[in-house]
């Protein structure tokens, strides 16, 4: 396992998908979005691993006020990176993207 150092190097890759949906976002989901990389790029391993048609992908969760939300990664240790997939409220998570079909 690397460093800690080692891990902040690490380079984070966004989906068009991905960056369509942290563009509307308000300041204040955006910075605790901007947070939760962070804690995901110095701990890859954060994210709960997925199962059956999720099967690879992490998700990570947290908080804003009330509201709960999640975003999906991949932890690309090959090419030594982070591909961040989609971000969403915990309600339409799986319903809206159960499926890889978002990934690009």
């Amino acid at each position: 396992m690397k460093s800690r150092d080692e891990s902040l190097e690490r380079g984070v890759v966004a989906t068009g998908h991905f960056n369509r949906i942290v563009e509307k976002l308000s300041p204040r989901v955006k910075a605790a979005l901007d947070e939760a990389i962070r804690i995901v790029i110095s701990d890859p391993e954060a994210g709960r691993m997925k199962v059956g048609d999720l099967a690879g992908i992490r998700v990570y969760k947290f908080k804003v006020k009330t509201q709960l939300y999640l975003f999906s990664y991949i932890d690309d240790v090959d090419n030594d990176r982070i591909v961040l997939l989609y971000f969403g409220t915990h309600e339409n998570f799986y319903r809206d993207h159960g499926g890889k079909d978002w990934l690009g």
